[in-house]
């Protein structure tokens, strides 16, 4: 017994009204175990017609640029501004004391040296042009060993922000994974400097 025939069903639902869907329908025989035929209804995922896929295609593209054109400039920031950056940690190693303080703020120097080369090759890459060497500097302000480390704490926190919006709009692979080991390493950053900051109040505090 046929509990749904094909043939029939053009009489009884008639064919919806075209939009801007194309949707298509294929009815294939299912057959069991006994004798009888059910007709199973797979959709296939809808296309958009012409226009609206252009327009869609379009949109996406201007987005994607707005967000790579962002991050192009959060890049040349951060690059343009590594003479400050070694000014300011070597006022850090020069108020720090103990040999533990130097050499995890000596670690992470170095890897913001790193950093300056990776993204000034990611910015190559994504453009084709070489960015200048920074030639200004702003005087360190006047602040003690622990308002520093806070600062550079803090500065860390707002750098992890800043490569997750550029990790987003690295439009290939490798890029994005550069990006994603520079924002590892400030959050390592962060670490260390809260560390560092807990570490030099209980040594204050203590008899």
């Amino acid at each position: 017994m046929d509990y749904f025939n094909k043939n029939n069903f053009s009489s009884i639902y008639p064919p919806a009204r075209e939009n801007i869907y194309e949707n298509k329908y294929i009815y294939e025989p299912t057959n069991y175990s006994n004798s009888n035929t059910y007709y199973t209804t797979q959709f296939q995922k809808p296309t958009y017609n012409g226009l609206y896929q252009n327009r869609i295609e379009e949109s996406l593209n201007t987005s994607n640029s707005s967000l790579l054109n962002e991050a192009l400039e959060l890049i040349k920031k951060s690059v343009m501004d590594e003479l400050n950056d070694e000014l300011f940690y070597s006022a850090l190693l020069n108020q720090a004391i103990e040999q533990e303080d130097k050499d995890i703020i000596m670690s992470i120097r170095d890897d913001e040296i790193k950093h300056n080369k990776l993204l000034r090759d990611v910015y190559y890459s994504l453009t084709g042009t070489t960015l200048p060497q920074p030639r200004q500097m702003t005087d360190a302000e006047a602040m003690t060993y622990i308002e520093n480390l806070k600062k550079a704490f803090m500065g860390e926190s707002e750098a992890a922000n800043k490569y997750r919006k550029i990790l987003t709009a690295m439009p290939d692979m490798k890029n994005m994974l550069i990006i994603l080991e520079i924002l590892v390493d400030e959050l390592r950053h962060a670490d260390k400097y809260n560390y560092l900051i807990t570490k030099n109040k209980i040594s204050k505090l203590a008899p």
